[in-house]
């Protein structure tokens, strides 16, 4: 017998405060996906090699990203660098080859 699985929907009306924290934290992470990727993409082409920056990196380039609560980026940090592992390597998780796009 399979399984049953409970799914919930929560929908949440946030505040004006709340919105802008909302905002700030979306567009910090589709920033930092955005700034890694590009770097990433400039540095392969002049050296051939794949590296990916770390935290201390970005937080002294770009200070703004300390008053952002770090779990946010961090995260979007290690997310990039696995999807851009499995990207170089050739492997996807649902078979179809992987292209790395900015999030917009």
């Amino acid at each position: 017998m399979g399984e049953l699985h409970k799914a919930y929907k929560y929908r949440i009306y946030p505040n004006k405060v709340q919105r802008e924290h909302f905002e700030r934290c979306f567009g910090a992470t589709r920033f930092v996906f955005n700034h890694l990727l590009d770097r990433c993409k400039r540095n392969y082409d002049e050296t051939k090699k794949h590296r990916v920056e770390g935290y201390a990196v970005l937080k002294e380039e770009h200070p703004w990203l300390c008053k952002i609560d770090s779990k946010f980026w961090c995260k979007q940090v290690r997310s990039y660098r696995r999807t851009t592992s499995c990207a170089y390597l050739g492997r996807s998780r649902n078979g179809m080859q992987t292209i790395l796009k900015q999030k917009s």
